[in-house]
């Protein structure tokens, strides 16, 4: 009996001896005699029931994307998007900034799913954070009196502004592939903000930091002391695009990005940026910017939420102002025909003659000079 068991045994390869112990005796088996213990170098090691053990003690893995993934043991650099929460061998710091307020999957009230699908709850959860540190930096600039428009309220921010911040958060969603990565409800994303907000509205209170960026103003009126600043800023600008690029080329993306960027600047820096009425709001910059440090590394997603913070300081201190300035308020004026121009229009019948519809606003109000940085004057 011992030989014929043996030889079946064989025909599937190679055995441990203590396999075939249960069945040449069945009498220690039953009695309990070291017959579940194996055999290692010669010294017996008992085996272990897990036939009770909680489910949720075991490891487990994602397959998320169809083969398992052993995410515990994977680096941050190598997770691409699939973990749905902090890894289990972070400290527990991290755990802490990382901790989100609300599920990413659905929101539900009353045993009711009021929202489903984890793009639309992310998207959700972005715009909710958005607005909460608007009104934030709103209220706090205003209360200790940093620079901002006195004229500009809450009132004109929901009639006028409101919605292009929705479309703007949108975009700057979908390019920033915000549904790929966990909800902003966290501290390593809100206090990134926060700081921006600060930083931006504070750094106004300097002499030399009270300009804006446009030709005219780099070219006539920038001090010393703020191109130190910039210099500074560019170079460490340029590092961090450096890191960007070194990382993506890393992984084969190259192309991938550079359609992405050359996307965003043909269809909304490219037709603007030639007028001598362009203005680099830090509103635009925020937004226009920090879409494009979208990848999944910490410094990455710290820069595009720092960034955030920028567009959210830009509109709380003064409002989305368009980036044409003057000369987008006055195309609007003019062929919305708005009654209140007749207040401005000089030599209508003459200039202007029975055209319904003139190409230009020569002869429908006095041309406007605009200034010029080549020579920082108005001839």
């Amino acid at each position: 009996m011992e030989e014929e068991v043996t030889t079946k045994m064989a025909l599937r390869g190679p055995i441990d001896d203590n396999a075939l112990e249960p069945i040449l005796n069945p009498v220690a088996d039953e009695a309990g005699e070291g017959s579940h213990d194996r055999i290692e170098n010669g010294t017996p090691v008992p085996t272990v029931d897990i036939s009770d053990t909680d489910s949720s003690d075991l490891p487990k893995s994602d397959t998320s994307h169809g083969t398992p993934v052993d995410v515990k043991g994977m680096p941050d650099e190598q997770e691409q998007f699939m973990n749905e929460g902090p890894l289990q061998t972070q400290p527990r710091w991290q755990c802490i900034l990382n901790k989100r307020a609300l599920p990413d999957d659905r929101f539900t009230a009353f045993g009711y799913d009021i929202v489903d699908g984890p793009a639309v709850v992310k998207f959700i959860k972005f715009l909710t954070v958005t607005y909460l540190c608007f009104f934030i930096a709103f209220a706090f600039v205003r209360w200790v009196d940093w620079e901002n428009d006195e004229y500009y309220t809450m009132e004109q921010f929901w009639k006028f502004d409101s919605s292009f911040v929705v479309t703007d958060a949108l975009f700057f969603f979908v390019v920033g592939r915000l549904n790929k990565q966990n909800g902003v409800d966290h501290l390593a994303w809100i206090l990134p903000i926060l700081v921006a907000t600060l930083y931006s509205s504070g750094v106004t209170r300097l002499d030399f930091m009270q300009h804006s960026v446009s030709l005219y103003e780099m070219r006539c009126r920038w001090p010393p002391g703020l191109w130190i600043f910039a210099i500074i800023v560019t170079v460490f600008v340029v590092a961090l695009v450096y890191a960007h690029i070194r990382y993506i080329a890393q992984q084969r993306k190259l192309f991938e990005k550079g359609f992405e960027i050359s996307f965003c600047t043909a269809f909304f820096l490219v037709p603007s940026i030639a007028s001598p009425f362009f203005h680099f709001h830090h509103w635009f910059a925020g937004w226009f910017g920090g879409m494009h440090f979208n990848l999944n590394v910490w410094w990455s997603r710290v820069t595009m939420a720092f960034l955030w913070g920028f567009y959210i300081n830009g509109i709380a201190v003064y409002g989305r102002d368009p980036i044409l300035g003057c000369e987008y308020s006055l195309y609007v004026s003019l062929y919305q025909r708005c009654s209140f121009m007749r207040c401005y229009v000089q030599g209508i019948i003459d200039g202007a003659g029975n055209a319904t519809h003139p190409s230009n606003y020569t002869g429908i109000v006095t041309p406007f000079v605009p200034l010029d940085w080549r020579t920082c004057s108005t001839d």
